[in-house]
């Protein structure tokens, strides 16, 4: 239960209080049984957020980046979300298929070096991406950008103008090095909101590798072999990619 400051109520917490205060026992099971017939609450997950998650200007900042969004889909261009993620072991799943009452414990999974996807998900189904070792730095970011301009001018000289680049908060994208890299470029960039992972397809791609492409029977434990393994599944080889309707606009065979 949550109160009006935002702070979580555990049973264990109220049991306390009525002992403490009105010198009542009350089992946990009662607490819970009378949260649940005689005031409807269900049980919810916690969910883990900052503190600057939901306050005004970050909601506004999520409205004025969800308006451009939507203004620039009705003009028809195309959007381009470039993300990063890391790859450090082989099996990234959260979730998985058992029995009731089964423990879902996974003992097999390797520990691998640093594997670094940077990608970019077009709205017309196209996929960019570069797979390296290390990590993501602002350095990584610009090299990335580079090669797709360079790649996207080579199919229309004026893609520019129709085209639409969407990143998020991160502190490379928005380093005084890349600001520089970007209006060097003149490119079309939009950053998204604070906690805007709504507006990111690109993070649909990530989560079909590393929760059902990556597990213990699919890939190799050694970095070059993953790296190359992370490719593979990029370049739309694999036929265990998810193929669900938010997914499948950006996977192509």
């Amino acid at each position: 239960m949550v109160n009006e400051s935002g702070a979580v109520i555990t049973s264990k917490k109220i049991q306390n209080e009525l002992k403490h205060n009105l010198g009542i026992r009350v089992s946990k099971y009662h607490i819970i049984k009378f949260l649940r017939s005689d005031l409807g609450l269900t049980y919810h997950k916690v969910c883990q957020i900052t503190a600057n998650h939901n306050t005004i200007v970050t909601k506004l900042s999520r409205q004025l980046a969800a308006a451009e969004y939507i203004r620039a889909l009705c003009r028809g261009k195309v959007l381009i979300n470039v993300d990063e993620t890391i790859l450090q072991s082989t099996d990234n799943r959260h979730y998985t298929q058992a029995l009731p009452g089964t423990k879902t414990l996974q003992t097999s999974s390797k520990r691998m070096s640093r594997v670094s996807i940077t990608a970019a998900a077009c709205s017309n189904g196209k996929l960019m991406f570069t797979v390296s070792n290390g990590t993501t730095n602002s350095s990584t970011f610009i090299n990335f950008l580079i090669l797709m301009v360079k790649h996207l001018s080579r199919l229309d000289p004026w893609w520019y103008t129709n085209y639409l680049i969407i990143v998020d908060n991160a502190p490379y994208h928005k380093s005084s090095v890349s600001l520089e890299a970007i209006e060097l470029m003149n490119l079309p960039i939009l950053f998204l909101g604070p906690y805007q992972y709504d507006l990111a397809p690109v993070e649909q791609v990530f989560r079909c590798i590393k929760q059902r492409d990556l597990n213990e029977s699919r890939c190799p434990v050694s970095t070059k072999q993953g790296t190359q393994r992370c490719q593979y599944l990029l370049e739309g080889k694999s036929q265990s990619i998810c193929s669900c309707w938010r997914c499948r606009y950006l996977i192509w065979t």
